[in-house]
């Protein structure tokens, strides 16, 4: 299923950098999430240098207002 034009995927797989685990997570619609805790193991993530939050870093898919050609509006 394919989403209509300027509607974002608000699902995202994120990748921990530490132990490889996956989990597919849901991303706040107005906002960036600058944390991230791997319930493999435990650690806890922040975004790259430059990306604006751990969906840019870790996910498979940018977040919602990257997506939409924003920039970052807040942390959630």
């Amino acid at each position: 299923m394919q989403n209509k034009p300027n509607t974002p995927q608000i699902r995202s797989v994120i990748t921990c950098p530490h132990c490889k685990a996956a989990a597919l997570e849901h991303m706040p619609l107005d906002a960036c999430q600058w944390f991230y805790r791997c319930n493999s193991c435990n650690e806890l993530l922040t975004p790259k240098t430059g990306d604006c939050c751990v969906f840019c870093s870790y996910g498979t898919i940018p977040c919602p207002p990257v997506q939409l050609g924003d920039s970052c509006r807040k942390p959630a």
